[in-house]
């Protein structure tokens, strides 16, 4: 396993994750915001980790953590090197790669794709080429997603044409955008993040800040959730299941919060695209999206009538959700990345 901090470095571990070795240079960046392995067979010793938390890190939420690009293991992460097209000069903002929002690697044919500040990059190991951005030199949240056959899903948050929810067949060139015309109901104002369904490729869920304010002021949920379906060409709107727990409004915590889209992830169960994970404060499931009512809480903050932390099983989880991973070796089993730490979760036992 390997894992990062936006203040800590980058880490390995030999056993399942009870024991951790940084393996990041101390003279090199500390902080990390994306990892990525390479899939392909023969080729999975590749890994790559992007720096530049947009959005700062909980010890400093708001302001910028800047980072220098993106790096290159060959050796399973044991060390690492930067990918000198991706370099940056850390002490002040002169490029996209001082953000480095996500990583993916094609499984096709291992080209990098990069989400930066504003843009999509596309690198195949000796050139980087711009896929998507935003006019000028305007800076935004993006993501990054890649289908189990090749197809690229990429967004970059914003209202101008420039802004939205793409795909290309292959990521280079060619690209569609998908909420063009928006979908009746669709108010993206800010960050868009995307989850695909490894078990169809057809199917991808977008999460996206609305910019509206949850707690016991203003009681709204804070995003809005999207399925999209690329072989009828449909969006389906599953905002209304977005948790709002009975019993009272939680400032922060319910109905869905997301602190500014700081705390934003989607993921879909690899053997079921209808098992649905989304975070922000709080981590939580669906176990079928068609036929469930809401969302389940399953980490983060204990419930909405105050900030303990939950610890269902005897074990805290801490609140803000920042990914989901699943073991590749088991669909039952999945690890999310909070401003705590990471955590096990085995899901078929609830």
């Amino acid at each position: 396993m390997i894992a990062g901090g936006v203040s800590s470095g980058v880490f390995r571990s030999l056993d399942g994750g009870r024991n951790w070795t940084k393996v990041s240079s101390n003279s090199e960046i500390h902080n990390c915001t994306t990892i990525a392995q390479d899939p392909r067979p023969g080729f999975q010793n590749i890994w790559y980790y992007g720096t530049g938390e947009w959005s700062g890190n909980s010890a400093s939420l708001g302001s910028p953590y800047r980072g220098q690009g993106v790096w290159k293991s060959i050796n399973n992460g044991v060390t690492w090197s930067q990918i000198s097209e991706t370099n940056s000069v850390f002490t002040s903002f002169d490029s996209p790669f001082d953000y480095v929002n996500k990583i993916e690697v094609s499984p096709v044919n291992g080209h990098i794709f990069m989400a930066v500040a504003g843009r999509i990059y596309r690198y195949d190991g000796n050139r980087l080429s711009l896929e998507l951005s935003l006019p000028g030199n305007s800076t935004a949240w993006t993501d990054v997603e890649i289908t189990t056959n090749g197809r690229v899903i990429a967004t970059i948050e914003g209202s101008v044409a420039e802004a939205g929810v793409f795909t290309s067949p292959t990521g280079s060139g060619n690209w569609t955008k998908l909420n063009d015309p928006n979908p009746a109901g669709w108010n993206a104002q800010g960050r868009i993040v995307l989850g695909i369904a490894p078990s169809n490729p057809n199917v991808f869920y977008a999460l996206y800040d609305n910019n509206k304010t949850a707690g016991a002021n203003g009681g709204d949920k804070e995003a809005d959730l999207w399925k999209y379906d690329l072989s009828t060409s449909t969006w389906t709107d599953f905002s209304a299941k977005l948790p709002d727990e009975p019993g009272g409004n939680s400032s922060g915590n319910d109905p869905f919060a997301i602190q500014g889209a700081y705390d934003l992830v989607v993921a879909v169960k690899p053997d079921d695209e209808n098992y649905v994970f989304i975070g922000g404060t709080n981590a939580y499931e669906i176990t079928n999206i068609n036929t469930e009512t809401m969302f389940a809480r399953i980490g983060g903050y204990k419930n909405n009538q105050g900030y303990a932390l939950y610890d269902a099983g005897g074990i805290e989880h801490h609140p803000d959700i920042h990914s989901f991973t699943f073991d590749p070796q088991n669909p039952d089993i999945m690890y999310s990345g909070t401003d705590g730490g990471v955590h096990k979760y085995l899901y078929q036992i609830f």
